[in-house]
């Protein structure tokens, strides 16, 4: 009498592990069509929007200083937009695409997009490059405000930025004493970056 009560609580404790386990994985394949729906949304919306505000990518408001670097860039919590990159053929067939991430959005002008991305060059390479977007999606200019390396650590950029002009310093580590190279930009009406004298 025990042995067939043991096979049918056998029976009775497998059917549920079972029931559970496919519970599980249909839980998880749905929580995977989640994310990948809500990627793809993500993607399209900023696709949709080029020409008008990103909705996805923050708005920072002027003056600000960008300093990004290896210590202060989390790669991860950036936006990944990869359809964004080829649409505007930023670096076009080079890897760095794989690497860029959406970052901010300055507003300079109605008639061109200022968008802010970072990307790794390398391992040891950390570029963060302002990009003027015309109307027809295009590059119309772009200007690298921050640079960090870890190869040597000899080197860094940063910017400081405000309604009508750009400062860049360049600093140099690899002599005895830093040295730093001041460089002023504004941008024109059509989007480009002008140099102003020193």
């Amino acid at each position: 009498m025990k042995i067939p009560i043991l096979i049918l609580a056998v029976i009775f404790a497998t059917t549920g592990c079972y029931e559970k386990s496919s519970k599980n994985q249909s839980s998880s394949k749905e929580t995977k069509i989640l994310k990948d729906t809500v990627t793809v949304v993500k993607e399209k919306n900023i696709l949709n929007t080029i020409n008008n505000q990103f909705s996805d990518v923050p708005n920072k408001s002027l003056p600000l200083v960008d300093s990004t670097n290896f210590d202060n860039y989390n790669h991860q919590q950036e936006i990944k937009n990869d359809l964004f990159f080829k649409k505007i053929a930023f670096k076009k067939d080079q890897p760095e695409v794989e690497n860029s991430r959406l970052r901010y959005q300055l507003d300079f002008s109605e008639r061109f997009q200022s968008v802010v991305i970072s990307y790794y060059q390398g391992e040891h390479e950390l570029f963060t490059t302002l990009i003027i977007i015309g109307k027809n999606d295009q590059i119309i200019d772009q200007l690298d405000i921050a640079y960090d390396e870890i190869a040597e650590s000899a080197f860094r950029k940063t910017s400081s930025i405000d309604q009508n002009r750009i400062i860049v310093e360049d600093w140099n580590y690899m002599t005895d004493e830093p040295t730093k190279t001041v460089t002023a930009y504004q941008i024109s009406k059509e989007g480009k970056f002008k140099l102003i004298p020193q």
